[in-house]
């Protein structure tokens, strides 16, 4: 059985309306045909050599990433260019590609919502709002734990829902922490705004050096758990929401979680 592109990208947006992506980010249909018939579908993080070959073997015709495949604006398509050689060998092969991106983050269900909801926070609100109509939508979420616990182990629920060994923590471990900021993938640049709005520590990842510096001398505790599998972890609840979507429509098609998207960072 096979679904029109376009039928599949109406229930992402009805998941990660567009409106909701910020007006330097690149998302939507970013390779592809929205009249393409599509037959098997490939949920990734990102979309990269392994990934290409692992829709290639499983024959999906349709990549849906958080990551962009294109995000800066490209000059040529050069397969002498290892970025440029990505999106050719996809049009060669016929696959399409589909990215949700800012817009995921900010959906009403999207990473931060699901995020916050496993840490279990209460009284939720944004830390910045992107739009409103007969609802609020917006960027990361800011929310209080049941009852204060130590920073040591709120990063240990951290590396339980997230499903990793190791993180980065600044700040005194036996501290106690209750409001809790938290931003999928990269926040450094919400430091300041997280601090001013009370938080007791923020969950975010891409953390340099210098940042994790002012956010000591601010009094704001971090956790950072990396880019990767602070919204990795929201790819199968992703890949679920289609799986359920399209069976509500009565759609049978194959639709699976990459096995080969994995963080660049290696432990040694």
């Amino acid at each position: 059985m096979s679904i029109k592109c376009s039928e599949i990208i109406s229930i992402m947006e009805d998941i990660a309306p567009l409106y909701l992506g910020y007006e330097w980010d690149n998302y939507g249909l970013l390779i592809g045909d929205e009249n393409f018939n599509i037959n098997s579908i490939l949920v990734s993080l990102d979309v990269n050599e392994e990934v290409l070959k692992e829709a290639i073997n499983k024959g999906a015709n349709l990549i849906i990433s958080h990551h962009p495949v294109i995000f800066s604006p490209l000059k040529s398509i050069n397969r002498n260019n290892p970025k440029e050689k990505l999106v050719y060998d996809l049009i060669l092969n016929g696959i399409n590609v589909y990215s949700a991106h800012t817009n995921l983050d900010c959906a009403e269900r999207g990473i931060n919502y699901f995020l916050a909801q496993k840490l279990n926070l209460k009284d939720t609100s944004f830390i910045e709002k992107v739009y409103e109509d007969d609802k609020s939508y917006g960027l990361g979420r800011i929310g209080n734990l049941e009852k204060p616990i130590s920073l040591k182990n709120l990063a240990l629920i951290v590396k339980d829902i997230l499903k990793i060994d190791y993180l980065n923590v600044e700040g005194n471990l036996d501290d106690m922490v209750s409001k809790v900021g938290v931003l999928s993938g990269s926040g450094a640049d919400f430091i300041e705004k997280v601090y001013g709005l009370g938080c007791d520590v923020y969950i975010t990842g891409d953390i340099k050096y210098h940042d994790a510096c002012d956010a000591r001398s601010m009094g704001l505790k971090i956790i950072d758990p990396g880019h990767f599998a602070s919204e990795d972890i929201y790819m199968e609840n992703l890949l679920f929401s289609l799986e359920n979507q399209l069976f509500m429509k009565g759609i049978n098609i194959k639709i699976e979680l990459s096995k080969s998207n994995t963080s660049p960072w290696l432990k040694v």
